[in-house]
């Protein structure tokens, strides 16, 4: 299924994590720039649309993490690597300019490809039964660590380092090139992209 806007028809590409603040929201702004660097267009010529949202059932589990503010850490890491959110029908960032977004059983039916952040999303999703086995073929499942720890607890992160710290941020962000560029081939190919 596809978005209209205007008269323009967009692939939808849905790209989830657990609250919508670090993960998706990078993978969402990597995707972005990976395609338009390897195509030399932007997503509007190749009639894709790119959004992340977060599977987490409300906000409550959210606030839990910290604030429901997309992570400014991970973006001015993304624009230290010269990756600027660089669609055409948004001239904003994706990172800092908006607030975590809960995910919608309407955006699940309508999105081309759904690339989820990792197993633990889709066991969110799947306990919440917004997975409908029609969806299998549009998943793409992909293996991003998270970097966030819940207030007062000190999760460890690959390597022993804790989550919340720079070094964490940086793995994380390595960890999401990594993974989109290991998928990307599959990633244009669902999407019709040469």
């Amino acid at each position: 299924m596809s978005y209209r806007i205007g008269n323009k028809t967009y692939k939808c590409v849905l790209v989830l994590c657990m609250a919508n603040k670090g993960r998706s929201p990078s993978i969402e702004q990597y995707l972005t720039y990976a395609l338009q660097r390897d195509s030399r267009k932007d997503l509007d010529e190749l009639g894709i649309m790119i959004r992340s949202t977060g599977a987490l059932r409300s906000f409550k589990k959210t606030l839990a993490l910290g604030n429901i503010y997309r992570s400014s850490t991970m973006a001015r890491l993304l624009k230290e690597r010269g990756i600027k959110d660089q669609e055409k029908y948004g001239d904003y960032n994706i990172l800092e300019t908006q607030s975590s977004i809960p995910i919608g059983k309407k955006m699940l039916s309508q999105a081309d490809l759904i690339i989820l952040a990792d197993k633990h999303v889709k066991k969110e999703l799947m306990e919440r039964k917004l997975l409908k086995p029609s969806y299998e073929d549009k998943i793409l499942c992909l293996a991003v660590k998270d970097v966030y720890a819940p207030p007062g607890k000190k999760k460890e992160y690959e390597s022993g380092i804790l989550c919340g710290t720079p070094e964490a941020y940086n793995r994380g962000l390595d960890n999401i090139i990594t993974n989109i560029e290991n998928n990307l081939v599959k990633i244009k190919k669902k999407l019709g992209i040469k």
